[in-house]
């Protein structure tokens, strides 16, 4: 199958995996047959992601804040979404220094090369569950091969916590810049760097550390992506993951 949009030159083709055969709109997933009770408030749960839609304008706006080259984000010749990684979060950092914050960002890679941005709108930790299921659901519609989500979190060591406490809730917990690059064959790649703030709000990073053990928090996160991906695409052997 093909499928086409059509611009003020008239239309064109789009190059598109479609699993097993179907259009991305006619994709029923299990996400969307199913409703959500937040047991705390008693309300049904609807969380929000926004696509943002980059513009040559808003690259230039872009380039100019953050003091980078324009397109210093877009993939080379032969390069993944992991070999570009440690650029994108180096970038990320500077937008943390320059913004004094960072809104938890995805990026969905499709086969044609072409990506989508999402803006991820989270309330609280149900949220951020609810929102990773959507983005598996939309990794299944459109048959998106790489993912790379950036956001801030709060970081603290195992022994300082109680049972059944989060790092958020600890006294000694400390900022974390955090992205995680994957692709569908179950490679990924997790750089972070612990940051903290001085009296005039200026941001200072610790040395960036970088993780790609396979038991680690990544994929627990990304779970219901890998999953879906699992289906499509045969797995590396975890001792051959790089």
């Amino acid at each position: 199958m093909r499928t086409f949009k059509r611009d003020s030159h008239g239309i064109t083709p789009i190059r598109e995996e479609h699993l097993q055969g179907r259009l991305p709109c006619m994709t029923m997933t299990a996400e969307m047959r199913t409703a959500r009770l937040h047991l705390g408030t008693g309300v049904l749960v609807h969380p929000q992601s926004i696509k943002q839609r980059v513009s040559h304008r808003s690259m230039r706006r872009a380039a100019r804040r953050y003091k980078r080259a324009q397109g210093s984000l877009a993939l080379r010749l032969n390069e993944n979404l992991l070999d570009a990684a440690p650029r994108w979060f180096e970038y990320a950092k500077n937008v943390l220094a320059t913004d004094g914050h960072h809104v938890p960002l995805a990026f969905l890679l499709m086969p044609d090369g072409t990506g989508q941005f999402s803006t991820l709108i989270l309330e609280d930790r149900q949220a951020l569950y609810l929102l990773i299921k959507q983005l598996a659901a939309r990794v299944e519609r459109t048959g998106a091969v790489g993912l790379i989500y950036i956001n801030e979190a709060w970081i603290a060591r195992p022994e300082e916590l109680t049972f059944g406490q989060r790092p958020s809730e600890s006294p000694s917990r400390k900022e974390v810049l955090s992205l995680v690059a994957a692709l569908r064959d179950g490679r990924f790649r997790h750089y972070f760097a612990v940051f903290s703030r001085d009296e005039t709000s200026r941001i200072r990073f610790e040395p960036t550390a970088v993780n790609t053990e396979a038991d680690s928090t990544p994929l627990d996160f990304l779970g219901p992506i890998l999953q879906v991906w699992r289906k499509r695409s045969p797995q590396i052997p975890l001792d051959q993951q790089q």
